[in-house]
């Protein structure tokens, strides 16, 4: 398909060379009638020797060809019409530029009412009608350089079916309602280096019908009363590409439909009043974003509220946001995100905060500076998989989980700089979570805390290192923790530590717990099952090894504890059983 102005270059160059009066009867068989509209009144006289518009339409429709209407009018001139301009058959009306011609109507028809035609309206503001322009069915629409504005409804209204539309260089403001509806089914929408600004509901809305295919390219949806996109219904494709969606009164974009497929490419969501991206009714859409930033939003850069939604990032900012980066609010989801940053966030960097029984994998990305944590799970049923990432100088929590029954695993990543923990399993229990070859260090409290019960943590590869208080601390009851080939050293309390509950199983393998400030492993509470094979604990500010609380069992095979002065096993409890085997004790 030609793009509008080609179209109208085209349809410009077959003009021809005569200019004819309404009734003329000379006609070139390629290119139609030309009219030439020389009135500023609406009406029809074949007799009074001008020609106004409505008679150029009204003969254009009675034409086999296209025809085209031009004007030979005065700069800054209006056209007030009495009534509604039916086009309904093929015609190009080429206006002298939006600024020299305004067609106006008195807010109580539509200016233009287009059916069954091929259309192209360029040069014009086309303005004060019910709607600017009403688009019925079976038409091809092209608007170019134009301006709509301050209609009662909708500047442009695709009320109809089997359209095809193509903007280029339209402006659509200050309309009472939306600046462009489609109202129906298997509608073709283009718009490229086009505005969408202040109008009073949303920018651009699918309102009713479904199975519309939709492209805005380059183009700018701002300071609309609602949103400035809008999908309401449903089997609907949308393509964003390099437009800016800003300072709207409620999302940026927002989809209320269900089986919508929705990318946004080198696009800009800022300083909305609510949500960047909102997928707020319906269920079942497929989103993909790339290489687009969210931010300043007043409440989140990108909400996910309601299910079975799949929805893709790569190489997305979401930054400065009221709320959250990211929130999931709905259960089973699909949520991938890689190559993308989650900074500086009025409350988590990623959040599951409602729903549940969701799948989210987050790779090669950056979770920093948010005011609370950088990933917070407080829900239930999750499965999280983490690689590469990267969460870091977050105000609370790097890793906060604070639901119960999730999967959380995390390969190659660094949970660092935090002012609480680097993870923090906080609330509910019986979470899974697997760590490998990460990091965490440097948080302003522990490095790993197991604060619930019943849960199960399984880590290989680790280093816990420089935390202001453990390595790894146990507060809660009844939780398995297995790991081997890992570090917690320079820690400021204890590279190990059971320090609040009990009943906790601990199998600890070919790992390293030195130069901590006070002991290397400390048991302070009661029951706890201990099994240590190939364990160092060397250097530590006090023991290799306290057990401070009763009746725990301890097995200690071909390890080294070396108590830096003080005892390499201290045991301070009652009814403790510990086994040292194959181990050396200084």
């Amino acid at each position: 398909m030609k793009s509008p102005a080609l179209a109208l270059m085209l349809f410009q160059q077959t003009l021809p060379k005569k200019e004819l009066q309404i009734m003329s009867n000379d006609y070139n068989s390629n290119s139609g009638y030309t009219f030439i509209v020389n009135s500023l009144q609406d009406i029809i006289d074949p007799n009074d020797g001008v020609t106004t518009l409505r008679e150029a339409v009204n003969a254009a429709n009675n034409q086999s060809g296209q025809s085209t209407t031009v004007f030979n009018l005065a700069p800054d001139s209006e056209i007030k019409l009495i009534g509604q301009l039916n086009i309904t058959g093929n015609q190009i009306i080429n206006g002298p530029g939006a600024g020299s011609l305004t067609i106006s109507g008195n807010n109580t028809f539509s200016n233009f009412a287009i059916d069954n035609a091929n259309v192209v309206i360029s040069g014009l503001t086309i303005a004060n009608g019910l709607d600017g322009i009403d688009v019925g069915s079976n038409s091809t629409v092209y608007v170019t350089n134009s301006n709509i504005t301050n209609n009662a409804d909708d500047g442009i209204d695709v009320n109809g079916n089997d359209n095809t539309i193509n903007l280029f260089g339209v402006t659509i403001t200050g309309n009472g309602e939306e600046g462009l509806e489609i109202d129906g089914t298997d509608n073709t929408v283009s718009a490229s280096n086009s505005s969408f600004v202040g109008n009073s509901v949303d920018g651009f809305n699918i309102d009713e019908g479904g199975n519309n295919n939709v492209s805005l390219n380059d183009s700018v949806f701002s300071n609309n009363g609602d949103d400035g996109i809008d999908i309401n219904t449903d089997n609907n494709t949308v393509r964003l590409s390099g437009v800016t969606v800003t300072r709207n009164g409620e999302e940026g974009l927002e989809i209320d439909g269900t089986f919508n497929t929705v990318s946004a490419t080198n696009s800009f969501f800022n300083n909305n009043s609510d949500d960047g991206l909102d997928i707020d009714e319906g269920g079942n859409n497929n989103v993909n974003l790339n290489d687009s930033v969210f931010s300043n939003n007043v409440n989140d850069g990108i909400d996910i509220n309601t299910n079975n939604n799949t929805v893709s990032l790569s190489g997305v900012t979401t930054t400065g946001n009221g709320e959250n980066g990211l929130e999931i609010d709905g259960t089973r989801n699909t949520v991938s995100a890689s190559n993308s940053s989650f900074v500086g966030n009025s409350v988590d960097g990623f959040s599951i905060d409602e729903g549940g029984n969701n799948n989210v994998a987050l790779r090669d990305s950056l979770f920093s500076n948010n005011s609370d944590d950088g990933i917070d799970i407080n829900t239930d049923d999750n499965t999280v998989r983490l690689s590469n990432v990267t969460v870091t100088r977050n105000g609370e929590e790097g890793l906060e989980i604070d639901g119960r029954f999730n999967t959380v695993s995390a390969i190659d990543s660094t949970f660092s700089n935090n002012s609480d923990d680097g993870l923090d399993i906080d609330e509910g229990g019986f979470n899974n979570v697997s760590l490998n070859d990460s990091v965490f260090s440097n948080n302003a409290n522990d490095g790993i805390d197991v604060n619930t019960d019943a849960n199960t943590v399984r880590f290989s590869g680790v280093i816990a290192a420089g935390n202001g208080e453990n390595g790894f601390e146990i507060d809660g009851n009844d939780n398995i923790i297995i790991g081997s080939n890992s570090s917690f050293v320079r820690n400021g309390d204890n590279g190990f530590n059971i320090d609040e509950g009990g009943f906790n199983n601990a199998s600890l393998i070919n790992s390293v717990f030195n130069n901590n400030v006070d002991d290397g492993i400390d048991i302070n509470t009661d029951g706890n099952i201990i099994g240590l094979s190939g364990v160092i604990s060397n250097g530590n500010g006090e023991n290799g090894l306290e057990i401070e609380g009763n009746n725990n069992f301890l097995n200690a095979i071909n390890s080294n504890f070396i108590g830096n002065g003080f005892l390499p096993i201290s045991n301070e409890g009652n009814g403790n059983i510990v086994n040292a085997i194959n181990s050396t004790l200084v």
